[in-house]
Parts: C-alpha cells; sequence; structure tokens
C-alpha cells in the first residue's frame, strides 16, 4: 500500500478512531435531538446505561458497542425494513 493509504487504514482501525463521530448521528436520526445532546454520558443514561467510560480502550470499544449495538436495535424495530437486506 502507498504510504497515505496505509496511514488511512491504520487511523481507521483505531478503537477511538474515526467511528467516533458516526454513532451521535445514528443517535440524532433516531431520537431527532440535536448533536449537542449526543454525549457519550447523554445517550448512555437514555439506553440506561454506564454513563462514564472507564478509559481503558478494550473496555471503552465493548461499552462503544453496546451502545451501537442498542441503536441498531432501536432502528431496527421501528424501521424494520432498513435492515432487511444487511
Amino acid at each position: 500500500l502507498p504510504f497515505d493509504s496505509e496511514h488511512k487504514l491504520e487511523q481507521n482501525l483505531e478503537p477511538q478512531g474515526d467511528i467516533r463521530s458516526r454513532w451521535p448521528a445514528l443517535y440524532m436520526g433516531l431520537r431527532g435531538v440535536p448533536w449537542l445532546n449526543t454525549s457519550h454520558a447523554a445517550v448512555s443514561r437514555d439506553y440506561a446505561m454506564q454513563e462514564a467510560l472507564p478509559h481503558q480502550a478494550e473496555e471503552d470499544a465493548l461499552a462503544e458497542a453496546e451502545l451501537f449495538a442498542r441503536m441498531l436495535q432501536e432502528m431496527q424495530a421501528k424501521y424494520p425494513h432498513l435492515l432487511e437486506e444487511i
């Protein structure tokens, strides 16, 4: 891979990389809330999860994955036709 492609690939594999800006957008669409109301603490509270991240890379990633899974479950319940092909 050229240097730029390798660097971009590495960035996308980081646990707290680019994905962090994506689940808030999903939450905004599901709940109709503004971006300012999509902090991890606010969204976690809404899904009855622990609000604070432990700040350990693996535990943070698992907490974020659980949060995202709950959003996907909500999306599937509200819009079942959207996830039929996934």
